[in-house]
């Protein structure tokens, strides 16, 4: 790994200059909507509809059909071409909401210069890759159910959760177009500096049980000013040092298994056949959408522990929410947002009132909700592309957007 020197604050690269441009001019309404809305819209349509499709199969007994179709047991050909037919067919249903939500309304509203072509090529890449990671999560499920029983799909997800979170790097790169030009020494856990790009590309802290590596975007390096990018490495490092982190990775995993393990109960019957792979995938994509209700006041509580804890080492709350506001302006730049939305769909509270009278919580999991979302894959879940921040964006769906 090699070490280069930062530049100094407005030192940018005409891509980087171009993501700024973009974020200044997305403020925009169109027709009276913003971007962030339009993009909240495309993943309330998506989700919704995963959610009633895997609702509706279950209810009219899609899986007992199949079953009846293709009853044997085990890694037969017919099983496998079931199970590739299935994330084949949630490629296929994904696609219109990764259109909107990655080609669409980027350009609609001048976040990206992609063409369709280029958009196009990235987007085949990325499913490609996830899909068939999806397809392996199945065959893993479907191998573990035929010689371990009924449980055995827990003891596969378990395994497989635990893969995807150390080889989440690998995995990241292969799905979406970014790289890593260079590292940073760094007290504790070396800082990479990843080019995407996606404005919203915000990297992830990478590792199992010890964090690895800090990977940050060179968005970051070229648009926020000295103070702020040192501030926002600084708030990776609390998030460590605090053990938010930590908590988050756990709280991820918990639910992932506790999902696992009750689709896992009432999918029993058809254990060890494709007809109960699907059965599985369908029963955890509706405990995800639980998830997705639940999860995202503890990962905004860790947000705020965050602030909070660095305003007592000596952090001055305001360059904590200029910061904030700076991150938001390339996400979807919407730095105030009704508090009902907030709780029910954003994992990172607003950008308005962050650094100032923030508390340390009592619980606090930093990114439980978004790893839980990407873990989901393990368990064979259909909503990991679905939601608002990553729909359509190949460099989002292994590592989502944190605060």
């Amino acid at each position: 790994m090699t070490t280069t020197a930062r530049p100094t604050a407005g030192e940018q690269t005409s891509a980087d200059q171009a993501g700024a441009d973009h974020g200044g001019r997305s403020a925009a309404r169109d027709g009276g909507l913003t971007y962030a809305r339009a993009r909240l819209y495309v993943g309330v349509f998506g989700v919704g509809t995963w959610v009633v499709l895997a609702a509706a199969a279950l209810a009219f007994g899609v899986p007992d059909a199949v079953g009846a179709q293709y009853p044997a047991s085990g890694l037969t050909p017919a099983a496998l071409g079931v199970i590739a037919g299935f994330a084949a067919l949630h490629a296929l249903i994904q696609a219109p909401f990764d259109f909107f939500g990655g080609y669409r309304l980027p350009r609609r509203f001048a976040r990206s210069e992609l063409t369709f072509g280029r958009w196009a090529m990235r987007w085949l890449r990325g499913v490609l890759a996830w899909n068939s990671t999806l397809a392996l999560s199945f065959v893993g499920i479907a191998a573990a159910s035929h010689w371990i029983g009924p449980f055995g799909p827990l003891a596969a997800v378990v395994g497989l959760s635990l893969l995807l979170l150390g080889f989440r790097l690998p995995l990241a790169r292969l799905v979406g177009i970014w790289r890593i030009n260079s590292t940073e020494p760094a007290e504790g856990v070396p800082t990479a500096i990843a080019h995407s790009d996606d404005p919203g590309f915000t990297g992830a802290i990478t590792g199992l049980v010890r964090a690895r590596l800090n990977i940050v975007p060179e968005r970051w390096r070229a648009t926020l000013t000295d103070e702020q990018y040192e501030t926002a490495v600084r708030r990776r490092a609390t998030a460590l040092n605090s053990g938010s982190w930590q908590r988050g990775r756990l709280v991820g995993l918990g639910f992932t298994w506790i999902g696992a393990a009750l689709a896992s109960w009432f999918a029993a019957d058809l254990a060890g056949t494709a007809a109960g792979v699907i059965e599985f995938s369908l029963l955890f994509s509706l405990w995800s959408f639980a998830g997705l209700l639940v999860l995202p006041s503890v990962s905004r509580h860790a947000t705020a522990s965050i602030d909070a804890t660095m305003v007592s080492n000596g952090a001055d709350p305001r360059s904590l929410g200029e910061l904030a506001l700076e991150l938001d302006r390339l996400q979807d730049e919407e730095p105030a947002r009704p508090k009902w939305i907030e709780r029910i769909f954003h994992p990172i509270p607003d950008a308005g009132g962050r650094g100032a009278g923030a508390r340390v919580a009592r619980f606090a999991a930093w990114d439980a909700a978004r790893v839980a979302i990407f873990l989901g894959l393990s368990a064979g879940g259909l909503l990991g592309r679905s939601v608002h921040c990553n729909a359509g964006r190949p460099d989002l769906w292994v590592m989502l957007p944190t605060d």
